[in-house]
């Protein structure tokens, strides 16, 4: 009789359980920047009483987090596809009050998947310049074959091969088939700051004053 009891108190915290949501990969199907909200598919599935799988449902109006403070003067941002992977966290309650909505329409959704948000990033595959990055104590910003990295001795700015800029503690390196320096003011090259015009690279200098000392 005692397991018995034991038994169906396990089951109806095993039942509550299944309805409750924390965190779980998914992908975004489609992207509104303008509200910062996408439609997410889970990645996972609902176990029906006869043993069959059913996928979960597609998400709706589901907020997307990016880095950012100071009321937004601070941010980074970027494009997010469909197909790209995330993050859904659903939340502890409704987000009506956070959205701005008034009270809270419905307390008893907690941890529910209609109330999730979904953070970009999280991928099944991992990012080979993670690896870049730790080797050699950086932050890097990658589009494409364009890079941006900041190191604790050197900051690296790659646009191609051919197109690169470095700083660190010996100066400035610009490679580049052309340089051009434009100001509106003037453009001054200073005794004692050594400045090499390399044969075979143009060299552009365009201002309505060009000091030389």
């Amino acid at each position: 009789m005692l397991s018995e009891f034991a038994q169906e108190v396990k089951n109806s915290a095993v039942e509550i359980l299944n309805g409750v949501h924390t965190a779980i990969p998914g992908k975004i199907v489609k992207y509104d920047p303008a509200k910062c909200e996408a439609e997410v598919l889970p990645y996972c599935k609902i176990k029906k009483p006869n043993g069959e799988f059913l996928d979960y449902p597609q998400l709706n109006h589901v907020p997307v987090l990016f880095q950012q403070s100071c009321g937004q003067d601070f941010t980074i941002v970027y494009p997010v596809n469909p197909g790209d992977e995330c993050l859904i966290l659903a939340q502890e309650q409704t987000l009506d009050i956070w959205r701005g909505a008034g009270a809270s329409s419905d307390n008893s959704l907690r941890f529910d998947l209609t109330n999730a948000i979904a953070i970009i990033g999280l991928y099944a595959k991992p990012q080979k310049l993670a690896q870049e990055a730790q080797d050699n104590d950086a932050l890097i910003i990658q589009k494409n074959d364009h890079r941006l990295h900041i190191k604790p001795d050197e900051v690296f700015l790659k646009y191609s091969d051919a197109v690169n800029i470095k700083l660190n503690a010996a100066g400035i390196t610009i490679t580049a088939p052309t340089i051009t320096l434009a100001a509106e003011l003037a453009i001054a090259e200073v005794a004692g700051v050594s400045i090499t015009e390399t044969a075979g690279a143009n060299i552009t200098e365009t201002a309505p004053t060009i000091n030389q000392n």
